[in-house]
């Protein structure tokens, strides 16, 4: 009765850190940055993870769907966690 419980709430917090998490990865890093600099928030000499993207020729708009296409891989990849980690957690 309690399993139930326990994997959905451990599904819920592993949902809810794929923000976080998803932060590590690299290119969500490059758009938080790109988004940054075009706001005019990074001053200079302006990073060289930025250089070597505005020297790609890719556009803000693709590299911003790549960022949130990961975002949401890392959410569905933290509730089956969490709801695996539950599942664990309450069969022991």
């Amino acid at each position: 009765m309690l399993l139930p419980v326990l994997v959905g709430a451990t599904s819920f917090l592993g949902f809810r850190s794929g923000r976080v998490l998803s932060q590590l990865n690299p290119t969500v890093q490059l758009a938080q940055h790109v988004m940054l600099d075009e706001a005019g928030k990074i001053g200079e000499p302006v990073p060289d993870d930025i250089k070597a993207f505005r020297k790609h020729g890719d556009s803000s708009s693709d590299l911003y769907q790549q960022a949130i296409g990961v975002y949401k891989d890392f959410r569905t990849g933290g509730l089956f966690f969490g709801g695996w980690v539950g599942f664990v957690i309450g069969l022991n």
